[in-house]
Parts: C-alpha cells; sequence; structure tokens
C-alpha cells in the first residue's frame, strides 16, 4: 500500500486512481526533522560552546501528483478545491496512512498549490509545500481515566481463621505509554467539583502539577504539557496563573508514565482524571 494522504477536506491517493487526485511524490514526510545545529564560537578559545541539547526545526513537506476525472467540468472543480486548499489561513490536520498506520501533524501551507495552466483533457498535474511547525508526527491517541483513589478495608485483627485480608484500595493512578520513537506531551483532563482544587504526581520522576482553585461541580480544567498552559472548559478561560507547580513532564519514547490524582479540599459530584497522549515520531 503506498501512502494516502488527508488534507484540507482532500484525499490524495498513494496508489493509480482513474477518478481524483493522486500521488506521484511525498518528500520531507519520511526523513527526520532538520536539525538547528547553529554554532556559538568561542572567541577566546578553540571550538565553540557547549550545548546541553541540539533541537529540530520546523518540518517542510511537499506534495507533487496528478488528478484525472471524466470531464473537464470536474476538471475545473478539482482546480478550485486544491486552489482553496486553507483559504482561512488556519492550521489544520495533515495526516498519512501507510504500512505503518495512521500518523499526523498539524500543518500550513508554505507554498500554494500550483496546477498546469492550460487544460487540453479532464486532467493535470499538481504541486505545494507545508509546514509543521512541530516537526512531530502523531499516531492515534491512547488514554488512561481514574477517578479519586479509596482507602482498602484491611486486616481484620484479632485474627480468625480462615483469614479475611480485606479488600485492596483504588490507588487513583492514571497511566499512558507512548509507543513511538519521539517524546510527546500529554495532555490531563481533570473533572470537578473539587474546592481548592488538585494535584498530579507524575509517578516515575515524581514530577507535580498542582492548581489551587474551585473546580466546579462538572467542570472539566486541561493541562496541555506541550503548551505548558490551563483552562477551565474553553481554550479562552485560561487559569495557568492558579498553578502552584509547574513541573511539566514529557512521555518518553517507548516509556510509560503514571499520574496520581489527588483532591485538595473538599469532594463533590465524581470527580476523575484522563491522561492522554498521542505516540510521537
Amino acid at each position: 500500500m503506498n501512502p494516502t494522504i488527508s488534507f484540507a477536506g482532500l484525499t490524495f491517493q498513494g496508489d493509480m486512481v482513474a477518478d481524483g487526485f493522486a500521488v506521484e511524490r511525498l518528500m520531507g514526510w519520511y526523513d527526520a526533522a532538520p536539525v538547528r545545529s547553529e554554532v556559538d564560537d568561542n572567541p577566546s578559545g578553540d571550538g565553540a560552546f557547549d550545548v546541553d541539547r541540539v533541537f529540530r526545526g520546523a518540518r517542510v513537506i511537499s506534495v507533487e501528483g496528478d488528478w484525472v476525472g471524466p470531464d473537464m467540468t470536474a476538471a475545473y472543480q478539482a482546480r478550485e478545491q486544491i486552489a482553496a486548499m486553507q483559504s482561512d489561513g488556519t492550521p489544520s490536520l495533515f495526516t498519512v496512512t501507510d504500512p505503518l498506520g495512521v500518523r499526523s501533524c498539524m500543518v500550513t501551507l508554505h507554498k500554494e498549490a500550483v496546477v498546469d495552466d492550460v487544460l487540453r483533457a479532464p486532467f493535470f498535474q499538481y504541486s505545494f509545500d507545508l509546514v509543521a511547525r512541530d516537526p512531530r508526527k502523531y499516531g492515534p491517541e491512547v488514554s488512561d481515566t481514574t477517578g479519586l483513589g479509596t482507602p482498602g478495608t484491611g486486616y481484620v485483627w484479632p485474627a480468625e481463621w480462615p483469614a479475611e485480608w480485606g479488600v485492596a484500595g483504588d490507588p487513583s493512578r492514571a497511566s499512558v505509554t507512548n509507543a513511538g520513537t519521539a517524546l510527546s506531551w500529554p495532555v490531563l483532563e481533570v473533572v470537578g467539583g473539587l474546592s481548592d482544587g488538585f494535584e498530579l504526581v507524575e509517578i516515575q520522576t515524581g514530577a507535580v502539577l498542582r492548581l489551587e482553585r474551585l473546580i466546579p461541580e462538572g467542570g472539566k480544567v486541561f493541562l496541555d504539557a506541550r503548551t505548558m498552559r490551563a483552562y477551565l472548559d474553553t481554550p479562552t478561560n485560561d487559569i495557568t496563573g492558579f498553578l502552584t507547580r509547574r513541573d511539566w513532564w514529557p512521555v518518553p519514547a517507548g516509556a510509560t508514565r503514571t499520574v496520581q490524582f489527588n483532591a485538595l479540599g473538599t469532594v463533590s459530584g465524581i470527580p476523575q482524571l484522563t491522561v492522554r497522549v498521542s505516540p510521537a515520531y
């Protein structure tokens, strides 16, 4: 199976088609994202200053192919469709399906679509370039949900036979695994009500996110580790300022991260934590 692309409401088939858009070349998608290799020379000695980390640049993707259809009217309609991609300038999802599965990234047009100027048959060639400012490609999201913990019943004393060891409690933890090849940033969703907020502890490293404010019953707080922002119900209702601990953490490639959900203050309704991560490549 050759790569099939979905973008801006259009489908670009990886195999030969008798009607529609076909992909001939997909460049920049399977390559590694470019390395930002700026060097800061040492003015008073040999070489250059060391760095703690080298970052990746934006990913540029180029698509080339052709369109074939039943008649000239359909050809002109197809030209209008491809010319109208992202006409409002808003970033949108670019998705590739191939033998590895489904991978996506958010992109904007870097170079508008170019098509043949002259139409003598219901056929034309096209090309366009895109830029993904986050160079990672993401697979389908995985998630896990937990409520607030409940205590176990423990062992009954004095002992009687047969022994009653009690019932285990709920540890109030949610775990997600990044099955990809690059680190990915989770999104955490907390549902109230919580009178004084909540605390999330990443068990493997001890990192803490603590938000101290009322979360009304049924209200949803979203914490985006990539943008390091928090909002209540809608992105316009930013509550990042109420975070009193901000130890944001990623999920490394091939790793699992477990999050402990702790309430602050009194509890009402059915509070829940959902941890989501998209495997990154």
